[in-house]
């Protein structure tokens, strides 16, 4: 057996066919479980090897994308080589159908003939061929060789997709099957290679924002084929491949982040002579066994796509303010240590800060109380935005989390994002932008709201510009919201808006059961106890436009418990309103005055409701 590192360069360059055993499975990568994190990892690589050129002493850190196991087979003379993949087909595969993307969309944005020819001979082989399938380099089972061979020939992602037209056809009432994984990777990664070469690249890494169309499309190949590597094992003839591909693949529990960084600190504490029970026991122990029952640090976290336990977030938010960094999760370890051997670190103290700082997270992650920063803290966990943790982490580190200025600097953040969502606005720069906001505030020293307040209302760009009020209310007064904003958020929304309804002798008043959404106006009223209401010189086909959308409008929505939620059902107004008043909340009482219901009423209701969220979520101002 030869065991050995190989870049995706080492591995395709060769006059090599890699085919898959007829018994193996066929391709089943897909778009959130492989694709996202493999494009990612490889703009972080393109990143990477950008800063390790214009930055000397920069480190550039090796890719390594997982094992391969090959078994040499006895080919003749005049055929291609051919390697039987015993495992990593699905790696194989999907690095050839990137390669053939980015083969195909630089290609079709740059003329750069010698571009174009190291591409060619990564994805096909050439020479003389005694069958039309040895051009190929990876060869699948039978049933996906035709579609690996329409991708790798295709030319263009408007080719694939119209030759595989006939599989999104609508036909006999039903809707034709989708198309082949390796298909759908091929469009996602053209996708993908489009955007990454767009003129006005908004989500890409700073270091390559400000580079030119040409020099960004190198840059992520050499990343592809140099810095992405695979272990490659070789068999011999008296290795056994099935019982070397059970071992590889057998279910052990990997060690997550954070038990990476715990060994680290711990052996380093080791090595230099300290008392690490005692650093454990007072430093470390509340993250593993505080309290064994309920392991609050434990506990997984939904961010992006992925869960991962709540240590592991606290540790990628703060590395992240630590270095000022844009950071990948699966590079945290490799971050943590970076940092840690830049300079002279003392164990205790830098476990002391790690626990400080954690205390802060644990507060703005689960907050037990009613206080406005709780409140806030609640909110920003429903946005769902934890790129704005490493941010919010330095300030609390710095003022305390009681302190005005901080809770301002907690406000801004949430109008910043709550006014993006109503208005439509995508989050597509947030971890760009809430860095920058960072590193100009730790360069001026102590965190201000009025600097963040700057930072965050200085950008007319779409990926970052701060809703001014027109527009807010426009939308809040106007839009579907409730199609266009996801349930959790709406209810965070409307839940606010009751809050705010309270006057200051209003009860302190808890509600333990579960608020869901109710359409005041029903979303299929029935024509006898919901007729049209028709403004002046309006047609009918325009009053159920118009009725369609303002169902989902603000001013239509409200909050009920669910049974009460369920016993109103669609039934006429003079019924529902009466079971609507009767409920507790604030934001109900306008029913009390609300002797009809219809298009106008909502309009009514919501420029009130606007009203409050002006005063909740107020905008930039200086």
């Amino acid at each position: 057996m030869k065991t050995d590192k190989s870049t995706v360069f080492e591995i395709f360059e060769k006059h090599r066919r890699y085919v898959v055993p007829l018994f193996q499975r066929g391709y089943v990568w897909n778009r959130e479980g492989q694709w996202e994190p493999l494009w990612d990892d490889l703009i972080d690589q393109t990143a990477e090897l950008v800063r390790y050129r214009s930055q000397p002493g920069t480190r550039l850190h090796k890719h390594f994308l997982g094992a391969l196991v090959l078994n040499l087979t006895l080919t003749p003379l005049s055929r291609v080589p051919v390697v039987d993949i015993i495992d990593g087909q699905q790696r194989l595969t999907t690095l050839q159908v990137l390669l053939a993307a980015i083969r195909d969309e630089a290609g079709a944005v740059l003329d750069d003939p010698y571009l174009k020819d190291r591409l060619q001979r990564l994805t096909l082989n050439t020479g003389q061929l005694v069958t039309p399938d040895e051009r190929f380099k990876v060869w699948p089972t039978s049933s996906m060789q035709v579609h690996v061979a329409n991708v790798m020939e295709a030319g263009s992602s408007s080719e694939l997709e119209e030759l595989y037209r006939r599989f999104h056809e609508f036909k006999y009432k039903k809707w034709r099957p989708p198309r082949p994984g390796v298909v759908e990777a091929y469009l996602y990664f053209s996708q993908m290679v489009r955007d990454y070469l767009d003129d006005d690249p908004e989500e890409l890494p700073f270091d390559l924002v400000d580079l030119p169309v040409e020099q960004r499309a190198h840059d992520l190949i050499e990343a592809l084929i140099q810095n992405i590597q695979l272990v490659t094992i070789e068999l011999d003839a008296e290795d056994n491949a099935q019982v070397i591909f059970e071992t590889l693949n057998a279910r052990g529990e990997p060690l997550t982040p954070s038990d990476l960084v715990r060994n680290f600190v711990f052996l380093t504490a080791t090595r230099d002579g300290r008392d690490v029970t005692r650093l454990y026991d007072e430093l470390w122990r509340t993250y593993e066994e505080d309290p064994p029952k309920q392991p609050f640090w434990k506990e997984e976290e939904r961010q992006g796509r992925l869960k991962r336990s709540r240590l592991d977030l606290f540790l990628f938010h703060y590395v992240t303010f630590l270095t000022g960094d844009e950071l990948k999760i699966g590079h945290l370890y490799q971050a943590f240590r970076d940092w840690w051997e830049s300079a002279e670190r003392d164990v205790e103290n830098e476990l002391q800060s790690l626990l400080r700082f954690s205390k802060f997270y644990a507060v703005m992650l689960a907050p037990d109380s009613s206080t406005d920063f709780a409140i806030s803290c609640r909110r920003l966990r429903v946005l769902d935005t934890a790129t704005a943790y490493p941010l919010l982490l330095w300030a609390a580190g710095e003022l305390g989390t009681d302190s005005s200025e901080f809770l301002e600097m907690l406000t801004d953040v949430e109008s910043f994002l709550v006014r993006r969502i109503v208005c439509g606005h995508n989050a597509k720069a947030y971890n760009r932008l809430f860095l920058e906001a960072l590193g100009k505030l730790r360069r001026a020293g102590v965190p201000t709201a009025a600097g963040l307040r700057a930072q965050l209302g200085s950008s007319a760009a779409e990926s970052a510009v701060w809703p001014g009020d027109d527009e807010f209310r426009r939308h809040l007064v106007n839009d579907p919201l409730y199609r266009t904003v996801t349930p959790r958020r709406m209810q965070m929304i409307l839940q606010a808006l009751d809050h705010a309804s309270r006057h200051r002798y209003s009860e302190d008043m808890s509600i333990n059961s579960e608020l869901t959404i109710e359409h005041v106006m029903p979303q299929h009223p029935s024509e006898d106890d919901w007729p049209l209401y028709l403004k002046d010189g309006e047609n009918w086909l325009d009053a159920r436009t118009e009725r369609e959308t303002a169902t989902h409008r603000l001013g239509n929505l409200t909050l009920l418990t669910q049974p009460l939620n369920s016993s109103v059902s669609n039934g006429p107004y003079s019924l529902k309103r009466t079971e609507i008043a009767n409920s507790l909340l604030a934001l109900n009482s306008y029913f009390h005055q609300a002797t009809d219901w219809n298009e106008a009423q909502v309009d009514a209701r919501g420029e009130k409701l606007a009203d409050l969220a002006l005063r909740i979520w107020p905008g930039p101002r200086t």
